[in-house]
């Protein structure tokens, strides 16, 4: 419970300063350009016509709605960041408590099968050597001492001594042979780190996509909220002011299904860029690194960051369009033309911004570039 709570409480936090970026990436991804471009220098010197950076954005969100602006659509994005951990980490707890019930009850099914097996085997040997060992009762020597265990002693030709045992006084323990870690390293050999078999890899895999899915399923609809909160920016509305409010209006205009648009391609992308990650890092880490390494933890660390930076740059256009889906259509001047048309579907959506050269768009906050074949429309405050 306590570990649940401290994850709760960092990923607020996360939240709260993470909004800003946030509110700016969601702006661009609509296609709002309230900033012409200007004349700059791109990373190796030359000069370019760019775009507004998150800086230059975010200032003039201040400028318009104070620094209380840049923070529009926190509150529910802050209940959709507490309730998605606490499912994601009561899924991978039930998956846990089956694991150990499933361990201990083959154990004991196994264990009943095989004495039922073994029994009559048992049984029936001991039935037919009984004469034997009655009779043999009355040939046993009534020496004293007998029956009593003798020490075992080691014993060596006359002039000559024992040679004295590698293994030392035995074990107190039972063991015939000392653990594996007393034994001498031969030179140049390593210990090497237990390296995850793929079964493993893709069991805890699935389990996290479970995991990932129900969280994402169960705060989509503040997810949806949030962004038309932040998308109110664009036509100084105030249609989704607070969070109650907001539900009410969804459901009363657009029923069950507006809670939950933009689901599709946001489940998709979570699930691709978590398979590619991890199947990315078990490749890397099982075929491209030497084990022994004494930063061999730490390397492993950074592979499994630079492989999910990887994977969710080549997932973007997943979480542009459940964005853009989400705000389509919805009563607000960023969802409705000239920014976006009406959508049929996801697939719709995706398809038009693929003729369009727009499937990175918001990707990059920094040096955005000019899009190429488009001027600036001042009255309109985008590219056309």
């Amino acid at each position: 419970m306590a570990d649940a709570a401290s994850q709760v409480l960092l990923g607020s936090g996360l939240t709260v300063l993470s909004q800003p970026l946030m509110y700016v990436k969601v702006l661009v991804q609509v296609g709002y350009e309230p900033l012409p471009p200007t004349l700059g220098r791109n990373i190796f010197g030359r000069q370019v016509y760019q775009l507004p950076g998150l800086f230059s954005y975010a200032k003039h969100i201040v400028k318009v709605d104070g620094r209380a602006g840049l923070f529009k659509g926190l509150a529910p994005r802050l209940c959709s960041s507490a309730i998605g951990t606490v499912v994601h980490s009561k899924v991978l707890q039930r998956y846990q408590e089956a694991e150990q019930a499933e361990v201990v009850c083959s154990s004991v099914c196994f264990a009943f099968c095989m004495l039922s097996l073994l029994f009559p085997f048992v049984f029936l040997r001991s039935f037919l050597l009984l004469p034997s060992f009655l009779s043999s009762l009355s040939l046993l020597p009534t020496s004293p001492g007998f029956g009593q265990p003798q020490p075992c002693i080691r014993s060596a030709p006359v002039g000559q001594e024992l040679p004295p045992s590698p293994w030392g006084q035995r074990p107190l323990s039972g063991q015939l042979f000392p653990p594996d870690s007393s034994l001498p390293l031969q030179p140049g050999a390593s210990k090497k780190e237990p390296v995850s078999s793929l079964e493993q890899v893709l069991k805890e895999t699935s389990r996290e996509m479970v995991a990932r899915s129900a969280a994402t399923l169960i705060t989509h609809p503040f997810h949806v909220i949030t962004l038309r909160c932040m998308v109110q920016f664009i036509g100084r509305e105030t249609k989704y002011s607070g969070t109650l409010s907001a539900f009410a209006t969804i459901y009363r205009e657009e029923g069950i299904l507006g809670f939950f648009a933009g689901l599709i391609p946001r489940l998709l992308g979570d699930i691709l860029s978590l398979w590619l990650c991890n199947m990315l890092a078990y490749l890397i880490n099982t075929y491209a690194l030497e084990n022994g390494v004494s930063t061999m933890t730490e390397i492993k660390s950074y592979s499994q960051a630079v492989t999910g930076f990887f994977a969710s740059m080549l997932t973007y256009p997943f979480v542009l369009v459940s964005n853009l889906m989400a705000v389509n259509n919805c009563g607000l001047a960023g969802g409705l033309l000239p920014y976006a048309p009406t959508y049929s579907s996801w697939l719709d959506c995706w398809s038009q911004l693929h003729r369009e050269g727009n499937m990175s768009r918001g990707n990059s906050l920094f040096f955005r570039k000019v899009p190429a074949g488009k001027r600036y429309v001042w009255e309109e405050q985008r590219f056309r």
